[in-house]
């Protein structure tokens, strides 16, 4: 009995072998005719059409050989065209992936701009991807606070998993950070570890995050999360308005550049 392999069975196999190997194989053939022409009929006294015979015998190999041949060069500039395309088509999508997370980032520096935030705050728009958070933009005129941090969170931790859940979620004048009551607070209320809050880029005693909620899909497809070493300085009625503000902006560009939503490793490339 012959197995099917991936479900396309005996003649299916023999056509996907054709389709490979149809111009190697008629350039072996070709080559083996006229190698052999000459000695496919031994006698030639017995066969008075020995000639007319042997040189149809000949131009079947050399037409068998040059369609091999031409078919194979062929091959070889199709697969040529199709590695270019292939690479062109790379570069492409990871413009546009670069291109919609620019977006943001420019986004995120009008809001934090608007809201007039100082050196020892950012801000940060998360995307949620269905089962994770992914980060496509964090801003802060300081360097070591816009630096990046893991980049992709669980929607079931934080801040950002509790503004996911419950829309929002405002904490200010946390404790001092590194202190048992700080750390203490990170688990009990938004299940992060020890181990975690400890590699952080910023310890915010100030921590406000907004959902932004898609009415019309009925979804929350992005957090948006404001942070401030120095313990109340954030305005949340500002904060939650701004975000209100540009809850359709947001929204639309997410629509409209949903199958550039960035992956996992695509966001370890960018360093998030």
């Amino acid at each position: 009995m012959i197995e099917k392999k991936d479900g396309i069975g005996f003649f299916g196999e023999i056509g996907v072998f054709l389709d490979k190997f149809t111009a190697l194989v008629t350039t072996i053939v070709g080559t083996v005719i006229l190698a052999f022409s000459t000695n496919l009929v031994s006698n030639k006294e017995e066969f008075l059409d020995y000639k007319r015979i042997n040189t149809i015998v000949e131009w079947g190999g050399i037409i068998l050989f040059v369609t091999g041949t031409f078919l194979q060069t062929r091959n070889t500039f199709k697969i040529s065209r199709l590695e270019t395309e292939n690479g062109q088509l790379l570069t492409l999508l990871k413009g546009s992936a670069r291109d919609y997370i620019a977006t943001y980032e420019a986004i995120a520096i009008q809001i934090f701009n608007e809201i007039k935030l100082g050196n020892n705050s950012r801000i940060s728009i998360y995307r949620h991807d269905g089962s994770n958070f992914i980060m496509l933009s964090r801003y802060s005129p300081d360097a070591h606070k816009k630096s990046k941090g893991r980049g992709y969170y669980p929607d079931n931790e934080g801040c950002i998993g509790h503004a996911y859940s419950n829309k929002e979620c405002i904490e200010v004048g946390l404790p001092d950070p590194g202190t048992p009551e700080y750390f203490k607070i990170m688990e009990e209320k938004w299940h992060l570890k020890k181990e975690i809050v400890s590699k952080f880029t910023l310890h915010a005693r100030d921590i406000a995050a907004f959902a932004i909620e898609n009415k019309a899909k009925h979804n929350r497809p992005m957090v948006i999360v404001f942070e401030s070493t120095e313990p109340n300085t954030l305005n949340e009625h500002s904060l939650r308005k701004i975000c209100d503000r540009y809850t359709t902006t947001l929204c639309g560009i997410t629509e409209a550049h949903e199958s550039l939503l960035p992956s996992m490793a695509f966001a370890k490339e960018k360093g998030f």
